[in-house]
């Protein structure tokens, strides 16, 4: 096997292969690009902390997912990720014996009142995040009915918006930017590149996904286009 990542040229899917997905279509595309894609990049070492939910409903035939919005803004110092958009997650707790799983659907009926008519997929690669260092553990899950109602934590959420996956890979949406880390004790200044889909023009001054968020969205994004592609597009109904 080589060790080249096989996602490394990363293109998006295209909108008439997520327009053409039937309700078992994004089921088998999802299944097929979590469980037969499996990139070359080195992965934190340890047991998860944190587990999120990648939770898609398709509705009107076009697949959306469900993101939401902390409380807080820049300047709040009480807010561990303030203002930021993410997907219903969190740390993992003693109850849910170290479980990635248990926790995201836990933190999922916590955080938006969703508990049931979800079938679970599977994961994604899991990643070790900057700002609280958790290793974190993301589930992709859909929901089988295609209403759902929010009822959202308000601690812990501000806003709850179902995404459509159209809007991810829409012109201009998806960016690259070049970000730089100060030098600190024992370690040297560096400089990487991480991916950014910008929603302010369709969804709200606050809708600029960046961080462990963008992160996911880009991994799974790509799995949907290798889907795509080593089906030639044919998961429609």
């Amino acid at each position: 096997m080589s060790n080249s990542d096989p996602l490394e040229k990363f293109r998006l899917p295209s909108p008439t292969f997520l327009r053409s997905l039937s309700t078992e279509g994004l089921t088998e595309a999802l299944s097929l690009s979590l469980d037969y894609f499996r990139d070359g990049r080195a992965r934190p070492q340890g047991e998860s902390t944190a587990a999120v939910t990648l939770l898609i409903r398709r509705i009107e035939h076009l697949p959306e997912v469900l993101m939401i919005r902390r409380p807080g803004g820049p300047d709040d110092p009480a807010e561990r990720h303030p203002g930021q958009i993410a997907f219903p997650g969190g740390r993992l707790d003693p109850e849910d014996q170290g479980e990635g799983r248990v926790a995201a659907l836990r933190e999922l009926a916590e955080e938006v009142g969703i508990s049931e008519g979800i079938q679970v997929i599977g994961a994604l690669p899991r990643l070790l995040t900057g700002a609280s260092a958790h290793v974190l553990e993301p589930w992709v899950a859909r929901l089988q009915e295609s209403s759902a109602d929010l009822k959202i934590q308000e601690t812990e959420v501000t806003e709850a918006r179902w995404v459509p996956l159209l809007s991810l890979v829409s012109d201009g949406i998806y960016l690259r930017e070049w970000l730089e880390r100060p030098a600190g004790p024992g370690r040297a200044r560096i400089k990487f590149e991480m991916p950014v889909f910008d929603l302010r023009a369709q969804l709200g001054e606050q809708w600029r996904v960046w961080g462990a968020t963008a992160l996911i969205l880009e991994n799974f994004l790509r799995r949907l286009e290798r889907a795509e592609n080593l089906t030639g597009g044919g998961l429609g109904p």
